[in-house]
């Protein structure tokens, strides 16, 4: 309706996403203001009277929210940039076997709530979507109720992964483009319904397992036999990286 309205209201509303948006196929828009476009931006009314009424929520909330009552145009948590990025909410399921990873197109807002790599390379898709990445996860992150908490300085920062040639990368990222083909077979289902553990189609099952099999490669060329010989492997690199 502002666009109709309003010539310029494009020009401050963006599409935003949040963890649970990712997951269920939510769209959401919000307003994204800089300094020097908010006198223009409050010549509609719309927009003035949204800023007005943060404005009055932040003088009537907590000290943190009061200091921003004076640019109540902005966000408070700024991480947006103009790029394309991966996203991975940072909340997930206990019961998934691999993580709902996906991209988000240049001019996005990502919440806060949500793990962001701008300007990635391809393959960096495949080593957080895998089965030694997972498990990296839930052997170390912090837990909300029956969910997976993931961090940056707990899990990413720490996830031991090996120097890979160009060859290797190659392998991993036509891996990542049969990952992305096979979902769009499935573009009725929401990420939370298609990974699912229980609602997981088998192709896509198929593909994940043999991105898991590269992996595996990089750690070690005859795999693991289990689990459990996975995250032995991976405290062992850990140990040798950090801790001597």
């Amino acid at each position: 309706e502002l666009f109709k309205k309003y010539k310029n209201a494009s020009d401050f509303i963006k599409p935003y996403i949040g963890g649970n948006d990712f997951l269920i196929g939510a769209k959401r828009f919000c307003l994204w203001i800089d300094d020097k476009q908010l006198k223009e931006a409050l010549e509609i009314k719309e927009i003035k009277n949204r800023i007005e009424k943060c404005k009055i929520w932040r003088k009537n909330s907590g000290r943190d929210a009061q200091k921003y009552a004076s640019s109540a145009h902005k966000f408070v948590y700024k991480k947006y940039r103009d790029a394309d990025c991966l996203i991975l909410p940072m909340t997930t399921s206990e019961r998934r076997v691999y993580l709902p990873i996906g991209y988000q197109k240049s001019g996005t807002v990502v919440s806060n709530g949500v793990f962001t790599i701008y300007n990635p390379e391809i393959h960096i898709f495949g080593i957080l979507s895998s089965k030694m990445h997972i498990l990296w996860m839930k052997t170390f992150s912090g837990r909300m109720r029956n969910d997976i908490r993931y961090s940056v300085n707990l899990i990413y920062n720490t996830f031991p992964f090996p120097k890979i040639n160009d060859s290797k990368k190659k392998i991993i990222t036509d891996l990542v483009f049969e990952i992305i083909d096979e979902r769009e077979k499935y573009s009725n289902l929401s990420m939370q319904d298609l990974y699912d553990p229980d609602k997981m189609p088998k192709k896509l099952i198929n593909v994940h397992e043999n991105l898991d099999n590269e992996i595996d490669k990089v750690y070690h060329l005859k795999g693991f036999q289990n689990d459990n010989k996975r995250i032995e492997h991976l405290l062992s690199l850990y140990h040798e990286e950090y801790l001597i």
